[in-house]
C-alpha cells in the first residue's frame, strides 16, 4: 500500500500499527469506552506565549461535541475570546463583536482538535486511516514506540510509552497563521487520571519549533453529559464585525 509522501506499507506493516494502537486504546479506557465516548467537556489553567514574548494566563474551558462540533473559551484580565466550529459555521466572540472564520483558519482549527490523541483514535476506523510503528520513539529510545498515522491526508506521530501504553508525545506539522511554511509542533502530556472509565491527561505543555509556548493544568472534566445546542450557534444579538485577519 502506497502511504503518504509515497511511503510504501506493506498489509502485514498497516497490521502492525492497528495491533499497536488498540494496546493505546485499551490504556485510555478500552474501544467501547472511546466509542461511546461523545461529549467532553474540559476546563484548565493554561500559561501562555503571547505578542512580545510575554505570558498570559488563561482559563479555558473547552466543548467537544464529536465528531466535529467545538467551542473553546479563553479568559484572560483582558476579557474573554470564545471560538465556535462546526460543519455550518464558524466564528470567532470577543466582547460584544462576532468575527468570522475564514476557511483557512477553520481548517487550522480542525487540524489541531484532531491532533490530541483522543479525537484522533476516534476516527481510526475512518477509511483513510493508516498506522505505521517504529520500534523506538525515533531518537533511539527504546523504552518508547513512535507510531505514525493519518486520517484524511493529515500525519500526527504518537510517542507510546511502552510500560503504560500511554502517549506521552505527540509531534505534528502545523501551517503558521501566516500561510508560509509549516512549523514543528510536539505536545508533552502527563499526569493521566481516570474520568468515568475514560484515562485523560491533566497536564500538557506545547513547543513550536522547538521553543514551549504553552502549558496547561486540567481543573475539570465531565464526560458524555450533553451540551445546550446554542453553544454551537451563532448568537443573534452580536454584531458582525471585519475579520480582524483582514484589517
Amino acid at each position: 500500500v502506497e502511504g503518504p509522501a509515497g511511503l510504501a506499507l506493506s498489509p502485514e506493516e498497516l497490521q502492525e500499527g492497528l495491533k499497536e494502537l488498540d494496546e493505546v486504546i485499551d490504556a485510555l479506557g478500552g474501544p467501547q469506552v472511546l466509542d461511546r465516548l461523545q461529549t467532553l467537556k474540559s476546563e484548565s489553567l493554561v500559561r501562555q506565549q503571547a505578542s512580545g514574548g510575554r505570558w498570559i494566563e488563561l482559563e479555558v474551558t473547552t466543548w467537544n461535541e464529536f465528531p466535529n462540533r467545538y467551542r473553546r473559551r479563553a479568559a484572560a484580565a483582558a476579557g474573554a475570546m470564545t471560538t465556535v466550529v462546526t460543519p455550518d459555521d464558524s466564528f470567532v466572540i470577543i466582547g460584544e463583536a462576532l468575527f468570522p472564520v475564514s476557511e483557512f483558519e477553520r481548517f487550522r482549527l480542525e487540524e489541531s482538535i484532531l491532533h490530541h490523541p483522543i479525537p484522533l483514535l476516534k476516527t481510526r476506523r475512518d477509511p483513510t486511516f493508516m498506522a505505521h510503528v517504529r520500534q523506538d520513539d525515533g531518537d533511539g529510545d527504546e523504552t518508547m514506540m513512535r507510531i505514525d498515522t493519518w486520517v484524511m491526508g493529515k500525519e500526527t506521530t504518537l510517542v507510546v510509552d511502552r510500560e503504560s501504553d500511554l502517549v506521552t508525545t505527540v509531534r505534528y506539522q502545523m501551517t503558521p497563521e501566516t500561510g508560509d511554511g509549516e512549523q514543528s509542533v510536539v505536545i508533552y502530556y502527563r499526569d493521566y487520571r481516570d474520568v468515568d472509565g475514560t484515562v485523560f491527561p491533566f497536564a500538557a505543555s506545547m513547543e513550536v519549533d522547538g521553543t514551549e509556548v504553552s502549558t496547561s493544568t486540567v481543573t475539570g472534566i465531565a464526560v458524555n453529559t450533553g451540551f445546550e445546542q446554542y453553544l454551537f450557534r451563532r448568537p443573534p444579538t452580536r454584531v458582525q464585525e471585519e475579520d480582524p485577519a483582514l484589517r
